[in-house]
């Protein structure tokens, strides 16, 4: 039998349940994009450290021929700093992708391209100090360096296009995951207010119905 205490328990029961789900669903929402904008936070750090890995190839590209065309060892200041930072980028871009099985075989691939492309710009540079300017130039011209770049820059490019790949995926989670609990907690909202406001009514009612017939008997009495 409905009792009056057992209506006020079962409505404050029911309240909290919804209130426990509306709490659960929004710590589930906020822990999911927490984790999702960490994950966006680290692609946007690869496509940084490509991006930087690239711009130093070049930069070491350009002192090397800025040398080559001048023999001005100023010319080489680029390929100096750039060369100093190489080795470490490649390394840091392996580690933040460890977790990316695709990345590691690209970057698999593009270390010995790396390699041979310093290789070549050491080679030209020392013949270029020993004065053999005609080897030099018949040694650019073969376009072993230009090939080198090439291929650097495909393998980048893959690399770059994944990430983004995954930032487009990431960012399509995001959403979902904030229209999900956006709706968990609107729509849960509004059916706790229905259920407190039922409840109430229920309370209220049965409250009513009690002192009304306690009022008769006493009138009886």
């Amino acid at each position: 039998m409905w009792t009056f205490g057992r209506k006020i328990a079962a409505g404050f029961a029911i309240s909290f349940a919804v209130l426990a789900l509306i709490g659960f669903v929004a710590y589930r929402g906020i822990s999911s994009l927490t984790s999702t904008s960490y994950e966006v936070t680290h692609t946007h750090l690869v496509i940084e450290h490509v991006t930087h890995l690239l711009l130093l190839l070049s930069d070491a590209e350009t002192g090397q021929r800025g040398f080559v065309i001048t023999g001005d060892e100023a010319f080489l200041e680029p390929y100096t700093e750039a060369t100093r930072s190489i080795e470490r980028e490649v390394r840091e871009l392996r580690e933040l992708t460890a977790d990316n099985p695709a990345q590691q075989k690209r970057i698999d691939r593009m270390e010995p391209l790396i390699a041979a492309k310093l290789t070549e710009l050491r080679e030209t540079i020392a013949m270029r100090r020993s004065g053999a300017v005609a080897e030099v130039d018949k040694r650019v011209a073969a376009g072993a360096g230009k090939r080198y770049m090439d291929d650097i820059r495909a393998v980048i490019g893959e690399m770059t296009a994944q990430e983004h790949d995954l930032l487009r995926q990431r960012a399509a989670e995001v959403e979902l995951a904030a229209n999900a609990a956006r709706a968990t907690i609107i729509f849960g909202t509004l059916a706790g207010l229905l259920i407190v406001m039922l409840a109430g009514f229920a309370i209220t009612r049965s409250l009513s119905s009690q002192i009304g017939s306690a009022i008769s008997h006493v009138q009886s009495s």
